[in-house]
């Protein structure tokens, strides 16, 4: 007995002294003698993801990308094998359609979960025709499909503004949780468009346990719990509006899928379980990264009165322009539409929103491929995960001056030189860029606009008096989330956030 248990007890110290061995081995090639070596970055970084997976968890992974990179530089490792690179030139690179380079194996999550993979998520895009469905997709998104889009978009917010206010609108309303309610919105237009049906969150609270199922699930990805939901979410609407396609004249996104054929075959371009997967990523990237920009741009708005007052007085200008005597305004047709996108000033305080407050604010990660590629002068072997973050970018003062103050005529010719612009457009990348960025970008900026100006045009917004309009951030926070007057955000892969408290009334 005594010799079996001393052989135990060796073999213990054995396992224990290798594994040991094995981890300071690791550790060591790592540190000095991996390809990334040369790089700075954090210890942890350097060591193990783990560093990585905890600021994804805590949700301030845009906020430490900033922080490592006014600590170490341009180029900061950031993971054993990742690579952050902070420049307007690098953005360009690494997401231009010839670099050589793909989406990094990261998105291989959501297939797990959504069965299928998407337009968005696909990193093979050779063997998915990932240019003919996003061709459908980008059609179904703009050009003749606009009309229809703008009658869902003024049809809820027609909803929405009803419930703003309180008796006859002359007297400011309750305080109002915009992250909320324009979460509802933002969920109820996408429904109309995608399915040609409204989720009716705004005055039902059947269905908001989605937004919360979309926040969590995006956050934990690995959880299969809350994308289960998701899915299910995507599927129960996939199936019903599959099912009414035949028997009535809806419009919308995914009847537009569902028609789409394989000009190569004749097939539909489509297959059942990637109606689910679009459909799923289309209510996320339409709503949730919407309603993140619609409260950041009022909470700058809010906090620069002299900002909001152009605002409002350029949209209340150019509606009046086009009334001509008529009383009342009838929003939702053609004309809206052209007197929405003539505000120009309101475009460049969502611009500017979008700067400080990303809704995408981490980094959108690419593998290098054989032969590796060159960055910035740097040449990164095959295998290597590289990207820009967002956040980072357009919060670097090579770019943009005062990086941390709302300036909405950074992006004004005149009120701004001309060079300065063109450089601040070369690193702005909200909606990213290269073949791959946002196929919603163009119906983004439109629903925002519309939102907006709707907004600017009916009510009258205060801050609750004696009263913080809440959403800042606070000295006693973490740092990076001190400055009072900057809209917080958790990086969830896209971002979840709280108020700002606003309060309405008709206006006068």
């Amino acid at each position: 007995m005594s010799g079996t248990s001393l052989g135990i007890h060796e073999s213990l110290l054995l396992t224990t002294l290798l594994a040991i061995l094995w981890i300071f081995t690791l550790a060591t090639y790592r540190v000095y003698f991996h390809p990334l070596a040369k790089y700075p970055g954090p210890l942890l970084a350097k060591l193990t993801d783990w560093y990585n997976v905890y600021h994804c968890f805590v949700g301030d992974r845009h906020i430490e990308f900033h922080r490592i990179h006014l600590r170490y530089g341009k180029i900061v490792r950031y993971g054993p094998n990742r690579v952050s690179i902070n420049s307007a030139t690098a953005l360009r690179t690494i997401y231009s359609p010839k670099a050589n380079c793909r989406k990094s194996s990261h998105f291989a999550v959501f297939p797990r979960f959504f069965h299928s993979w998407s337009t968005q998520t696909i990193v093979d895009t050779k063997k998915f025709n990932h240019s003919q469905k996003r061709r459908v997709i980008s059609q179904a998104l703009h050009g003749e499909a606009m009309k229809s889009i703008n009658e869902s978009i003024h049809r809820n917010l027609d909803r929405l503004c009803a419930t703003l206010t309180d008796g006859d609108g002359s007297e400011w309303s309750a305080a109002t949780n915009l992250s909320e309610i324009l979460s509802y919105l933002s969920f109820d237009i996408m429904g109309d468009v995608c399915f040609g049906r409204s989720f009716k969150m705004i005055e039902d609270p059947e269905n908001r346990y989605m937004i919360k199922v979309i926040s969590d699930g995006a956050q934990c990805l690995n959880t299969l719990g809350h994308m289960q939901k998701l899915l299910l979410t995507g599927q129960e609407q996939s199936t019903r509006a599959l099912q009414e396609i035949t028997t009535t004249k809806r419009t919308g996104v995914f009847q537009e899928l569902v028609s789409a054929k394989d000009p190569a075959t004749g097939n539909s371009l489509f297959k059942e379980s990637e109606l689910s997967s679009e459909s799923s990523l289309l209510m996320i990237a339409g709503s949730d990264t919407t309603a993140t920009a619609l409260s950041a741009t009022l909470f700058y708005l809010l906090n620069n009165p002299t900002c909001l007052r152009q605002a409002q007085e350029e949209v209340v200008a150019a509606f009046e322009a086009s009334r001509e005597g008529k009383v009342g305004m009838d929003f939702g047709g053609a004309s809206t539409s052209k007197i929405v996108h003539s505000c120009t000033y309101l475009l460049s305080c969502i611009d500017e929103a979008l700067r400080l407050s990303p809704p995408v604010g981490g980094l959108m990660p690419r593998e290098t491929l054989e032969g590796g590629m060159s960055v910035d002068g740097e040449l990164f072997p095959a295998d290597v995960e590289i990207g820009t973050p967002h956040y980072a970018l357009h919060h670097n003062k090579e770019y943009f001056e005062r990086p941390f103050e709302f300036h909405p005529q950074r992006w004004h010719v005149g009120s701004t030189p001309a060079t300065q612009v063109l450089l601040s457009r070369s690193a702005f990348c909200a909606f990213s860029v290269g073949p791959r960025d946002c196929v919603g970008k163009t119906f983004a900026y439109h629903d925002m606009m519309s939102v907006l100006a709707r907004l600017l045009w009916q009510f009258d917004l205060r801050i609750p008096p004696n009263g913080t309009c809440s959403g800042g951030g606070d000295p006693a926070y973490a740092p990076g989330r001190h400055r009072v007057y900057e809209f917080q955000l958790w990086d969830t892969f896209a971002s979840k956030s709280d108020g700002p408290q606003v309060q309405f009334r008709l206006r006068q």
